[in-house]
């Protein structure tokens, strides 16, 4: 877990909060925040064999549907949308969140940190179909600030190719959605 931060790019701060790293160790992260269902799988592997990593952490971060992110700015007092779980068996963790907003310079994502034995392995950030984004946010909390103005392509944050950062979806804006993503790290 990062620490004593306060950057939406980091992950849980715990600087004056008051906050345990047990607040954090959940599966839904929502604490009553507006908008489109979202659960999302992620599983850990291996990259050098493709198998399973079991017992790793894996922390999730992400803003709101108007773009903020808890313990940052005028969220500081709160954690929403923040969480973490330790991979099972077969790698995989469920968050139930929110689609995440989006806000400026960036295109739509969420922050994804592995751990293992307290250690930092990965850091990254999971992109989302630009199609789906423009319809969930034409709803709801997100309709107010309408499409983000940054799409996939044109965000550094998948300057190594945007394929091992997309996630799968199934489902849609009204009733929500399911995701899957594959997150590879070298141990």
């Amino acid at each position: 877990m990062r620490h004593a931060h306060t950057s939406p790019d980091v992950g849980v701060s715990k600087s004056g909060q008051g906050f345990s790293l047990a607040d954090f160790f959940r599966h839904d992260i929502r604490e009553g925040q507006a908008g489109t269902l979202l659960r999302l799988t992620v599983k850990v592997v291996d990259v050098a064999n493709a198998a399973a990593v079991a017992s790793a952490h894996v922390e999730i971060w992400h803003a709101d549907a108007s773009g903020n992110y808890s313990q940052y700015g005028n969220q500081s007092g709160h954690t929403y949308l923040r969480g973490f779980q330790t991979t099972d068996a077969r790698g995989e963790v469920t968050f139930t969140t929110i689609y995440p907003g989006w806000y400026q310079g960036h295109a739509t994502h969420i922050h994804a940190e592995v751990s293992i034995g307290g250690r930092s392995i990965k850091v990254t950030q999971l992109a989302f179909p630009e199609s789906t984004s423009n319809a969930v946010y034409t709803q709801g909390p997100y309709a107010g600030r309408g499409p983000n103005p940054v799409g996939n392509s044109s965000d550094g944050l998948f300057r190594d190719g945007l394929e091992p950062h997309l996630v799968a979806l199934t489902g849609n804006p009204v009733t929500g959605f399911s995701a899957t993503a594959r997150i590879e790290i070298a141990i």
